[in-house]
């Protein structure tokens, strides 16, 4: 069965630490289950449930040996019994979940966790509620709700890889292009991913979808790097059987070295099991200038709730039982993925890329800073934009596009959900969303829009 993991490798200019750009699939999938492996869930009656204190040997300042001491969670099932630590985003859950102010929860648990044991099992006794608790590697990950919908991210980039890889190949054989086999042919490439024991940022982008945006002409030499951005040794040898842009270009006779920058579908697929945010879809265009990112069209989201989880008094919640209780889900994680790969969808989306490019504003300081202040971005942010700014589409000109491929651009100072928040910010301008382009251009740009000529 196709079921994604055979899609091919692409290789990017992002530069960001801890992102595998352009990894394998069957890399990914196997990181992602070696994650699985050392996860467990449990669903206990919080009754039922007790804290205790537990120590590990170590040495202290002065080079003594000492005892270090720490709360766990004693997790019991029929044939088991765990007694498991805490992680810090664990603990702060846990302290939301009983009304208990975070930071004393955390100095409890630091400097007296006899207190922070005999505290929330007060809490506990007196509770008629189950908790689900996440554990990763020994450690407990997450504390939620029995009602937290799990959505295991393994499944989540199988079934998005399955769904890239059909839609690929059905649109492909539609336009007549086949592997010299005669077999299916699949363009859809793994853009690059990050997953941890929490969260999963996954791109797929189809570089043979392309349109153009007509920015300000290149170098060729420089342009032919640019719009090669999507191979991985642009100085070697194998420069056309590598890049997939420029081979596909090749292939169906276009050219790609007269300036411009060239734009394809991209996906975004996130996911965050420990509660921290939602199961989405994003589609966006890439750009291939600086490899940007920026999220335009509908997307799909799914919060973390549903119906209870589980029935009997502490369980051990499968795998398998939770990839069949998702079905449905998953079905719709599909449906938003071939749909972003749409080459009508796609269109809508770069017109709405276009439509920035006509925005004039007055002044790049004065709009970056509007940008940093509405959003609530540090100075940090701040200087990140500044430095990624440059005109775009005309040398005298400032656009809302330029501004929007500077936060894209200094996206890539970033890892995680900080990241998809730049690339967020960058797509609500450009999307029809919150009255984004004209809507949200007039109202927040107001000071430095520049007056259209009559």
């Amino acid at each position: 069965m196709n079921d994604g993991t055979n899609l091919p490798t692409a290789t990017s200019i992002f530069r960001r630490k801890r992102v595998h750009m352009a990894g394998d699939p069957r890399e990914l999938i196997a990181h992602l289950r070696d994650l699985d492996s050392k996860k467990k869930d449990f669903l206990a009656t919080d009754s039922k449930t007790t804290l205790n204190v537990g120590s590990v040997p170590s040495v202290n300042a002065k080079g003594k040996a000492v005892e270090t001491t720490f709360p766990q969670v004693r997790l019991e099932t029929k044939d088991e019994v765990f007694e498991v630590p805490f992680m810090e985003k664990a603990l702060a859950q846990l302290s939301d979940r009983f009304k208990v102010g975070r930071p004393y929860t955390k100095r409890m648990a630091d400097e007296a966790p006899e207190l922070f044991a005999t505290n929330f099992n007060w809490w506990l006794e007196r509770s008629k509620r189950k908790t689900l608790w996440r554990t990763f590697a020994g450690k407990v990950r997450a504390v939620l709700s029995q009602k937290f919908k799990i959505f295991d991210n393994s499944d989540v980039a199988m079934h998005a890889l399955k769904a890239a890889l059909e839609h690929s190949q059905k649109y492909n054989t539609d336009r007549g292009m086949f592997n010299p086999d005669g077999s299916p042919l699949n363009t859809v490439e793994l853009f690059g991913w990050q997953a941890d024991a929490d969260g999963l940022h996954m791109w797929l982008v189809d570089t043979t979808v392309v349109a153009h945006l007509p920015t300000m002409d290149l170098d060729p030499n420089v342009a032919k790097y640019v719009n090669g951005a999507l191979r991985g040794t642009y100085m070697g040898e194998q420069y056309e059987e590598n890049g997939t842009v420029e081979r596909m270009a090749i292939a169906q006779g276009r050219d790609t070295t007269k300036g411009g920058t060239l734009v394809f579908p991209i996906v975004e697929i996130s996911n965050h099991e420990g509660g921290s945010g939602k199961l989405k879809v994003i589609p966006g265009c890439g750009i291939s200038v600086c490899s940007n990112v920026a999220k335009v069209g509908v997307d799909f989201a799914r919060i973390h709730v549903g119906e209870d989880i589980g029935k009997n008094a502490e369980e051990i919640l499968s795998h398998e039982t939770r990839r069949h209780l998702n079905q449905g889900i998953y079905m719709v994680v599909e449906d938003a993925v071939r749909s972003a790969f749409d080459p009508k969808v796609f269109a809508e989306n770069v017109a709405k890329l276009k439509k920035t490019m006509e925005v004039e504003l007055t002044d790049s300081v004065d709009a970056i800073d509007i940008v940093v202040k509405s959003e609530g971005l540090s100075d940090e942010d701040r200087d990140n934009i500044l430095a990624a700014f440059a005109p775009k589409v005309a040398p005298d000109k400032t656009t809302l596009y330029d501004v929007a491929m500077a936060v894209t651009e200094a996206a890539q100072s970033y890892e995680g959900d900080k990241l998809t928040q730049f690339q967020d910010i960058a797509g609500y301008w450009i999307a029809d969303q919150r009255e984004k382009v004209t809507g949200y251009s007039a109202k927040y740009f107001k000071s430095v829009l520049k007056p259209v000529s009559a």
